[in-house]
């Protein structure tokens, strides 16, 4: 090989040589860009997952919260639905009372007789509002606690007013009030149909 061909593959070499050097730090600079691009993306990847895991707890709260409020809410939902069967239990109860004929037991019918025993000697007579069967049931039974003569009307008959009134039976006196009658030796007592039948 001549000087010329040696010195022409030499400079050959020395041309190659400094073109890989260049691709050589290229690469280099690429792999530290690289390695830095990683490190930055990996910090900025593990922010981001603190950042989920807060969030993730923070919807794991809501979750509970909303979950115990909806036990909340369902308990007091049981609880009003149980308030509202009370209410109406006791609504039908009231009812079943308004419904039922009006009667007077025997230890009723004994507190009636000695509210009226101290008015011994006044008349009293009774009428009736036709074509009512519960209307007539009652009267029988009041009429029958009736003394056979009061010698007082107007407190004998706030007197029998009273007594009902505190055995449940609805009444009042009412002076020179009602169907005329002429009889003036006794106390009218008219009976109406009850409560129940308006219903």
């Amino acid at each position: 090989m001549t000087k010329a061909e040696v010195a022409e593959a030499i400079a050959n070499l020395e041309a190659f040589i400094s073109r890989l050097d260049t691709a050589v730090l290229i690469f280099a600079a690429l792999v530290a860009i690289g390695v830095v691009g990683e490190a930055i993306l990996g910090v900025w990847h593990w922010r981001l997952d603190g950042q989920m895991r807060d969030l993730r707890h923070a919807q794991d709260q809501l979750h509970e919260t909303e979950l115990a409020q909806f036990h909340l809410d369902s308990e007091e939902a049981k609880a009003q639905a149980a308030q509202a069967e009370q209410r109406a239990a006791e609504a039908s109860l009231e009812l079943a009372k308004l419904k039922a004929p009006r009667t007077l037991r025997p230890e009723q019918q004994n507190r009636i007789i000695a509210k009226l025993n101290p008015f011994g000697g006044t008349k009293f007579d009774i009428g009736l509002m036709p074509s009512d069967p519960e209307a007539e049931m009652l009267l029988t039974v009041v009429e029958s606690m009736l003394p056979e003569e009061v010698s007082q009307f107007w407190p004998a008959a706030l007197a029998l007013a009273s007594a009902l009134h505190d055995e449940g039976i609805a009444a009042e006196a009412q002076p020179g009030l009602g169907i005329v009658n002429n009889n003036m030796d006794a106390i009218h007592i008219l009976w109406a149909r009850s409560r129940r039948d308006i219903l």
